[in-house]
C-alpha cells in the first residue's frame, strides 16, 4: 500500500536518468530524493557538480533560486546608487519652521584649521578618580542587568531547535545526485514505470550539445544493459524476485556474494542473508564447487548472515522465446524462468550430537 502512494507521488516528477557506464544518474530534488530513500532506491554519492553535469545532458531546466536569495538579488539592485549619481547631502533645518511654510536649509558652521582649535582643559586628578569609579560603577550595573534578562529570557530548546533547522525551500533549489544500479533503474522504468533511461550517443559528446542524449524504450535498455553486463539477466532476475517478497536487495561485493537482503530500510537494520545465484543451465557462469560455497558460508557466518542458494532454471519456451521474438531480447522472458532458494548451514559435529 505504500508503495502504491510513493509512486503516485513519483510520477508527476517525470524522472529522467542517464545511464553512465554501469549506473544509472539521477539530477533530483529533494523531495524525489525523500521518495526514492523511502522505496530503498538509489544512492547519493555524487555532488552538485555531477547533478549539474546529469541536468545539462538531459537538457533539464535549471532550477529556480531560493525565495531568500531573489529577495537579496533584488535588494542589491535597489538598494545601492547607480555610478555617477551624487549622494544625497543631509540638510539641517530650522525646528522653528516645522509648524508651516517651506523649509530652509542652513549651512554648516565652518570648520577651523587644524592649529587654531584649543584642546579642553583637563580636569583635576581627584576629578578624574572619581569619574573612573563612577564609570565602572555604571558598567557593572549594566553588565548584571544583562545577564539577569538573558537568565530570564532563555529560549526554549525545543523552539532553539527548530529556528537553527534548514530553511526546506533553501535544499529544495539544489539539486542532488542519485546513482541508480542497472537492475533498480531498469525496476524503475519496467516494474514502477517512473522513469525514462537516456544513453549519450557519442563518448565525446559535449552535455550542452542538442542532441547528444536519447531516449531508450523498455526493450532498448534492457538489451543495453545485457551488453554492459552479461550476467544482468540473472542479477536482475534474483533482484525482481526478492523485491516482489517485500525483501530489499543490495549489492552483496563486500562479502564476496551477488547480494544481500534487508527486512527493512538498510540505515536501520543489518542485512539478514547473503545470496548466491546458481544458474542450473551450462554457459552463464563458471560452475561453483562445493569448496567455493563452504568459504562463503564461513565468511557469511562471521559477519552474522546467513548463505541463501537461488537456483535459476530455464523452463520451456516462453513469450521471450525465438519463434516470439528471439532469445533474450525482451524482458518477457523472464516469464520463462523458475526460481527455488535453499538455505546453507553450516553443519558442526559437536553442537549438532544428539544428548
Amino acid at each position: 500500500m505504500l508503495i502504491t502512494v510513493v509512486v503516485s507521488q513519483l510520477k508527476p516528477h517525470n524522472l529522467q536518468g542517464l545511464l553512465l557506464g554501469s549506473a544509472v544518474w539521477l539530477s533530483a530534488s529533494e523531495a524525489v530524493v525523500r521518495l526514492l530513500d523511502t522505496l530503498c532506491l538509489g544512492n547519493q554519492d555524487g555532488g552538485e557538480a555531477t547533478a549539474d553535469y546529469v541536468r545539462q545532458a538531459l537538457g533539464l531546466p535549471e532550477p529556480a533560486p531560493p525565495p531568500q536569495q531573489q529577495q537579496e538579488r533584488q535588494m542589491e539592485g535597489t538598494a545601492l546608487p547607480q555610478e555617477g549619481q551624487p549622494s544625497p547631502r543631509r540638510q539641517r533645518h530650522n525646528p522653528a519652521d516645522q509648524g508651516g511654510g517651506t523649509h530652509t536649509a542652513t549651512a554648516e558652521p565652518p570648520c577651523e584649521p587644524d592649529g587654531e582649535r584649543q584642546a579642553p582643559p583637563l580636569p583635576p586628578p581627584k576629578q578624574q578618580q572619581q569619574q573612573r569609579r563612577q564609570q565602572q560603577h555604571a558598567q557593572e550595573e549594566v553588565t548584571g542587568q544583562q545577564e539577569a534578562g538573558a537568565a530570564q529570557q532563555a529560549p526554549d530548546p525545543q523552539q532553539l531547535g527548530r529556528q537553527q533547522q534548514p530553511d526546506s525551500r533553501l535544499s529544495d533549489a539544489r539539486p542532488k545526485a542519485v546513482r541508480l544500479s542497472l537492475e533498480e533503474a531498469f525496476y524503475m522504468a519496467y516494474v514502477l514505470q517512473v522513469l525514462l533511461v537516456h544513453e549519450r550517443q557519442g563518448a565525446t559528446a559535449e552535455p550542452q550539445t542538442d542532441g547528444a542524449t536519447v531516449p531508450m524504450t523498455v526493450e532498448a535498455l534492457w538489451q543495453r544493459l545485457q551488453q554492459l553486463r552479461s550476467d544482468f539477466l540473472l542479477q536482475y532476475l534474483a533482484y525482481h524476485h526478492f523485491r516482489s517478497k517485500g525483501w530489499i536487495p543490495r549489492t552483496g561485493l563486500q562479502y564476496g556474494a551477488d547480494m544481500v537482503l534487508y527486512q527493512r530500510h538498510p540505515s536501520l537494520i543489518h542485512s539478514d542473508y547473503s545470496v548466491l545465484i546458481m544458474p542450473r543451465s551450462p554457459g552463464w557462469r563458471p560452475p561453483v564447487s562445493w569448496h567455493d560455497i563452504q568459504v562463503l558460508n564461513r565468511l557469511t557466518g562471521q559477519v552474522s548472515k546467513k548463505l541463501l542458494l537461488l537456483y535459476v532454471q530455464e523452463e520451456g519456451p516462453g513469450p521471450g522465446a525465438a519463434g516470439a521474438g528471439g532469445g533474450y531480447s525482451s524482458p518477457h522472458c523472464l516469464a520463462r524462468f523458475s526460481v527455488r532458494e535453499q538455505l546453507v548451514r553450516r553443519w558442526v559435529p559437536d553442537s549438532h550430537r544428539p544428548a
